[in-house]
């Protein structure tokens, strides 16, 4: 048997430490609820806890500055798909007790499902990551901003590369180029007039994109141009 062990070690010797670390999940049944009536900004929502609404900042996510107003909305908009007119469970750091300038700072997570928000929007690449206020969950925090930095995910993105060639368009099957071409071609004609929104969001997508929720449905462009944006990520007004 140590003879097995050793044999498994030493085919995959980085195994152990390549875990991420465990997120330390709360007692849930101990911590308070609120409804989110409101997205006040990229990093800031309204809690309706009883009577009362309170004032949240998500600890763990860092202040985006003016030059990443996309950046901003990308965000803000995530945390309306995520939290709003959601029940959340608040779970407070130890080091962030006390409200700060009549605004509180806490995790939260989704009630029924237990989605660890904060650290879903550093994962997704929406925010970068910022110790401040924190004294837990830091280690997880720091490793999935790492990870989105390492995918390219959202704000860590490059500039796209060329489109793969789809299965339709096979090298064997696509025809010759013109080698006299009189006139560019109008990329326009490759634009879907059709693209999908979701209930409370503020952006468009092409069918199938990630950010897509169960309410999305597909609608006209021309329909929603004056009040949607293309998604950075599925690029629908791109050929």
């Amino acid at each position: 048997m140590l003879c097995c062990a050793i044999v498994a070690l030493a085919a995959n010797p980085t195994a152990p430490t390549d875990q991420p670390p465990a997120l330390q999940r709360p007692d849930f049944t101990a911590l308070q609820q609120g409804i989110v009536t409101r997205v006040l900004d990229e990093d800031t929502v309204l809690i309706r806890i009883g009577e009362k609404h309170e004032r949240y900042d998500l600890l763990g996510l860092a202040p985006l500055t003016q030059r990443e107003s996309a950046a901003k909305a990308d965000l803000a908009d995530a945390l309306r798909r995520i939290m709003l007119n959601e029940t959340v469970l608040i779970q407070h750091d130890p080091g962030a007790q006390t409200a700060h300038a009549n605004r509180h700072h806490a995790y939260f997570y989704r009630h029924p499902d237990h989605l660890p928000i904060n650290l879903e929007l550093i994962r997704q690449g929406y925010a970068r990551f910022s110790q401040t206020r924190m004294t837990i969950h830091t280690a997880v925090f720091s490793h999935y901003e790492a990870r989105a930095r390492d995918l390219e995910r959202g704000i860590w993105s490059s500039s796209p590369p060329e489109p793969p060639i789809s299965p339709d368009q096979s090298p064997r099957t696509a025809p010759d180029p013109d080698p006299n071409p009189t006139t560019d071609p109008d990329p326009e004609q490759a634009i879907p007039e059709r693209v999908f929104v979701t209930k409370y969001g503020t952006k468009y997508h092409r069918e199938g994109c990630t950010h897509l929720t169960p309410s999305a449905r597909p609608v006209q462009r021309d329909e929603i141009d004056a009040t949607h944006k293309p998604c950075k990520t599925c690029k629908p007004d791109t050929p």
